[in-house]
């Protein structure tokens, strides 16, 4: 995973500047990125979603594996009968978990 410094670039001959950031899951040096998410701001009002709104897509693209997981021992404690409250408690928590770190807040 990187996530690079933002880079400025100032307007030169009548041409906006821009800001820019990307984030990579994986290493693209060794030819292992899983995805990239930009942002990229203009001074002439336009671009791309917001920063808030990129970084929260990275963190939604770094959390799918466990939110997959998540969901897999979700849908088996309810197709389960009989399982037992430790098990719900248990599922439970791992969901609040990675809900919580795809939000950014774990």
């Amino acid at each position: 995973m990187s996530d690079e410094a933002p880079m400025t670039v100032p307007a030169v001959n009548g041409r906006p500047g821009f800001e820019y950031q990307h984030f990579s899951v994986g290493d693209s040096a060794e030819g292992s990125r899983i995805a990239k998410v930009e942002w990229y701001s203009y001074s002439g009002g336009f671009g791309s979603p917001s920063k808030e709104q990129c970084e929260a897509n990275f963190r939604l693209i770094l959390s799918a594996p466990e939110l997959l997981a998540a969901c897999v021992a979700a849908l088996e404690l309810l197709e389960n009968p009989d399982a037992d409250g430790i098990a719900a408690d248990k599922v439970e928590s791992v969901l609040r978990q990675v809900i919580s770190k795809s939000k950014g807040q774990a």
